[in-house]
């Protein structure tokens, strides 16, 4: 029996009654083959998709979410995909991966955090950047001091040091000339998505897209803007915002539906997002500040780390180079192994590539869960820090494959708005209970689709329209 058969027959053996919202976050891990569509909904209609497996974070993350969706009705699910994000920035460059000797991975990821406008999606991922928002924040101050400094007094050096390392509003060329000189790293982080995409091709066509599909594959490149020419070595810069359901078709459009970029995009897309009610006057207090003061020193651990050779992108700065235990090393193969079996068996094209794609993310995953493990690790023994041996265990590689599987099935409901195969999902929710409460496989009568429209408020004349 296989590393990765022993694993999920631990998890079945050891899997509980289905855990409720409450207690989801200390119940036993779900094998991989219990995330299935539900199986009232009908084929044509979008996946269900699985809850975040909060069983991958140490015990203060799992803490941190909780206390923000109890106390600031925060999504448990978009608290820990912005933490999962905010890990990924937070790693930059510092660290690379290493497995089976030339495959190398850095924490690059796309995250696309969909839900409808109104409901809570911006508010829990702006808290989960909100250290590295802040540093962002005082390294623009500074440099603007600097560079006004530098205008009255021309004493001053004009060796300015710019450390901006989070970027909403950008170019290609500010980019390159902002990871130049933070070797470090640096990271997209915008409120709407849509917008990344339409400046795709704002100067030159094509070209923009063609930079983040080499960014996301780690593949250095050489950018010729104007007179200046630039080398980059293995960019990796990390990209995470949110979308609105209905705005996912832009994700596919100007050829990214077959050019493989959308297949490279982490989907976080829950089945239900409330809108956040406003606390009456009694009831408001500064939880957010709490939360943070619990959340942010173990960010800013990571953010504290150096990179293993300083030097900048010409001089060939190095990461520190994180390795996979032997035991973890054999149950990551026998994972890859199991997705690229199971992408044989898939005749459509995108989704072959998502499960592509997705073996790459396993890796990157191992990659940020053994950094925030130590991060947290560390917060527990300041005095005596724990032994950072940069190495994956096998708990570790199989909690990564776990986020394997919620953002497979995540991406498989984003497939169908993005090449717009479920139609039901741009009509008005009354519309939809509608159509779903209508019998599955057999005629029916007028009467009986008059009944099921008084049970769904759908007035007689939107019926028969």
């Amino acid at each position: 029996m296989s590393n990765l058969d022993q694993i999920i027959e631990n998890a079945k053996a050891a899997q509980k009654p289905p855990a409720s919202k409450r207690d989801r976050n200390t119940a036993a891990p779900l094998p991989a083959e219990a995330y299935v569509p539900n199986p009232e909904m009908r084929q044509d209609d979008l996946v269900t998709a699985p809850e975040f497996p909060l069983h991958i974070y140490p015990e203060r993350i799992k803490q941190v979410i909780t206390d923000c969706e109890r106390f600031m009705s925060f999504p448990a699910d978009i608290t820990a995909a912005g933490i999962l994000a905010a890990t990924a920035l937070a790693i930059g460059r510092t660290h690379r991966l290493y497995y089976q000797g030339e495959w190398r991975e850095t924490a690059c990821i796309y995250m696309a955090i969909v839900a409808p406008p109104g409901s809570a999606k911006s508010h829990p991922l702006k808290f989960a950047l909100e250290p590295i928002i802040q540093i962002n924040k005082k390294a623009i101050k500074d440099y603007a001091k600097a560079h006004a400094q530098l205008a009255q007094d021309v004493t001053v050096s004009d060796n300015l040091q710019d450390k901006q390392c989070l970027f909403s509003d950008f170019t290609i060329e500010a980019l390159t000339r902002s990871i130049q000189k933070n070797s470090r790293g640096i990271g997209v982080y915008i409120d709407e998505l849509r917008a990344w995409f339409q400046n795709f091709n704002r100067y030159n066509a094509g070209s923009e897209q063609e930079f983040w599909l080499q960014n996301w594959s780690v593949i250095s490149m050489g950018i010729t803007r104007m007179s200046k020419k630039v080398w980059l070595e293995w960019p990796s810069i990390p990209v995470v915002g949110t979308i609105q359901p209905s705005m996912l078709e832009d994700i596919g459009k100007g050829g990214r539906a077959q050019n493989g970029f959308a297949e490279r995009m982490l989907f976080v897309f829950p089945d239900n997002v409330p809108v956040i009610k406003l606390r009456k006057r009694m009831e408001r207090s500064d939880t957010g500040a709490i939360m943070l003061r619990n959340y942010a020193p173990v960010l800013q651990t990571i953010l504290d780390m150096q990179m293993a050779i300083p030097g900048n992108m010409d001089e060939d700065a190095e990461p520190h180079e994180v390795i996979l235990e032997s035991s973890a090393d054999d149950y990551i193969t026998d994972y890859l192994n199991d997705l690229k079996k199971r992408m044989e068996e898939i005749d459509n094209e995108y989704l072959r590539n998502v499960y592509s794609k997705m073996q790459t993310y396993t890796l990157r995953f191992c990659l940020i869960v053994n950094r925030l493990e130590y991060a947290c690790a560390y917060q527990t023994n300041r005095e005596f820090p724990p032994m950072d041996d940069y190495t994956v265990t096998v708990e570790q590689a199989y909690k990564a494959a776990q986020l394997t599987e919620y953002f497979l099935l995540h991406a498989l409901k984003a497939n169908n708005a993005i090449n717009a195969n479920t139609p039901l999902a741009k009509m008005p929710r009354d519309i939809v209970k509608f159509y779903r409460q209508l019998p599955m496989g057999q005629p029916f009568t007028t009467r009986e689709a008059e009944d099921v429209a008084v049970r769904c408020n759908v007035s007689r004349a939107k019926l028969f329209r």
